[in-house]
């Protein structure tokens, strides 16, 4: 799903079924940072569409829109 936006409600039926039971999209924002946490060292990056959703970034795609020297090795 690189580069495609995985909306905060779909978020929802996707973590909680179609029964929401009236849950805030904040505990989408919470399993998203538990999910960045534990793929970041895998070289995943999931980027924030502010008050939209999600989106997963290629790194050396992302260094590139940034237009970042992606030839100096860290």
């Amino acid at each position: 799903m690189a580069n495609e936006t995985v909306m905060k409600p779909m978020a929802m039926v996707i973590l909680y079924g179609a029964n929401e039971d009236g849950r805030e999209t904040h505990s989408v924002d919470v399993f998203i940072s538990r999910i960045r946490r534990k793929t970041e060292r895998h070289a995943v990056t999931i980027e924030t569409i502010n008050r939209t959703g999600y989106r997963l970034v290629d790194r050396l795609q992302w260094a590139k829109t940034l237009k970042l020297d992606t030839s100096v090795a860290h």
